[in-house]
């Protein structure tokens, strides 16, 4: 007999703490928020953030409910009070399943669930879980994942990277693992053609410059491997560098002092990433660690072939001298060689651009994406169902 729930609409609560509002974590949110059944699901989004006014205007016309609690970003008191706001939000809102982003988040969720009787909990990670190198760190926070770790009915994973990461190194089932790829909004960019004339070509990087550790995202080797290649090309070559954070004043001394200010251009953060990707003929990523990078999808769209280190889940999405190289992380020579391959054959720039849209267009639509989503929520819902729970 077919499993079927009765309900024509169902209590679906969103937890996400911290929540910023730049990088991939927002952006997935407003897809999700924007493509979701609102016939079949009601979306209850509980988050924490110091930028609570733009979040709570950025997804006020989604028509989902948005509650901003304090308590679940404060490192003090966040498991006790945040905790405490949770249990009460549980009981007073009867959820059928709670769908927990990231480590913090699982953790206050689980705890609450403990604490008022098990809720249906779907956890999510995009890429490192947990997002941290301190062993310190990851000590407390296995030790606390192992307090609730019963309370997680899933995963949802970016990629089979993730997948692999939660299953060896957190030993959660292989089978309550679900693979849900990122989602590109094709809707949201306006792709401008350009011509490539031979002689001058620019590279793009987008990235937080933020890490010296790590997980930071290469961008020292970056200008090291454009300063090798401005040496070895007559072309007339560029380098834009989207992103912000703490260590852009080292890095643009770094340039400086290279004497590549006329060449490599910090941009800061920018809002409308085709006018970015319309720009540029290469992206370039050399990440140390990642998990899906949503940088290298939204570049494919633009018919724009990318260089990118073989991390996380890079190698999922990024074919080898198809839709551009793969390159090892830290190796500012194969970085440059990549680059100046591009620059002496034009000609793979056009192919490859070509063959990352065609590939990302096949694989990665958001709206298929949702759908798939939502399967994984109404099934994880009918399981309760079927346990009577």
């Amino acid at each position: 007999m077919a499993l079927s729930c009765t309900k024509k609409k169902y209590k679906i609560c969103w937890v996400c703490t911290p929540l910023g509002t730049k990088g991939g974590t927002i952006k997935r949110l407003k897809l999700w928020a924007k493509y979701i059944d609102k016939n079949k699901f009601n979306v209850t989004f509980i988050f924490s953030s110091p930028e609570k006014e733009k979040i709570l205007c950025d997804f006020s016309k989604y028509n989902i409910k948005l509650k901003n609690i304090p308590e679940l970003r404060n490192r003090v008191l966040m498991y006790i009070a945040g905790t405490y706001r949770l249990v009460k939000e549980f009981k007073n809102n009867k959820y059928d399943l709670v769908h927990s982003m990231g480590i913090r988040s699982d953790i206050l969720s689980g705890l609450a669930s403990k604490i008022v009787g098990k809720q249906k909990i779907l956890s999510y990670t995009a890429g490192l879980y947990p997002p941290t190198y301190n062993l310190f760190k990851k000590f407390i926070y296995k030790a606390l994942f192992t307090l609730i770790k019963t309370e997680i009915d899933g995963f949802i994973s970016l990629s089979g990277y993730n997948k692999n990461n939660l299953a060896n190194d957190w030993g959660f089932p292989s089978e309550k693992i679900y693979v849900n790829k990122i989602g590109i909004d094709f809707d949201q960019f306006n792709i401008k053609g350009r011509e490539l004339n031979g002689s001058s070509f620019t590279f793009g990087c987008a990235a937080r410059l933020a890490t010296t550790a790590k997980g930071r995202k290469g961008i020292d080797y970056l200008i090291e491997a454009f300063n090798l290649l401005s040496k070895k090309t007559k072309a007339d070559v560029k380098l834009l560098i989207a992103g912000d954070g703490p260590l852009r004043p080292l890095f643009e001394k770094m340039v400086f002092d290279l004497k590549l200010d006329k060449k490599i251009q910090f941009l800061g953060w920018v809002d409308d990433i085709s006018e970015f990707l319309n720009q540029i003929d290469v992206f370039v990523l050399p990440s140390f660690i990642e998990g899906t990078p949503r940088s290298i999808l939204e570049a494919y769209y633009h018919y724009v072939p990318v260089i990118a280190t073989d991390v996380g889940g890079i190698p999922e999405i990024l074919e080898h001298n198809k839709t551009g190289f793969l390159v090892s992380p830290g190796n500012s020579i194969q970085i440059k060689n990549s680059m100046k391959y591009f620059i002496e054959h034009p000609d793979k720039i056009i192919r490859m651009g070509k063959q990352a849209r065609d590939y990302v267009a096949k694989n990665h639509n958001v709206k298929t994406e949702v759908s798939k989503l939502q399967e994984i929520y109404l099934s994880t819902i009918k399981n309760r169902f079927k346990n009577g729970k």
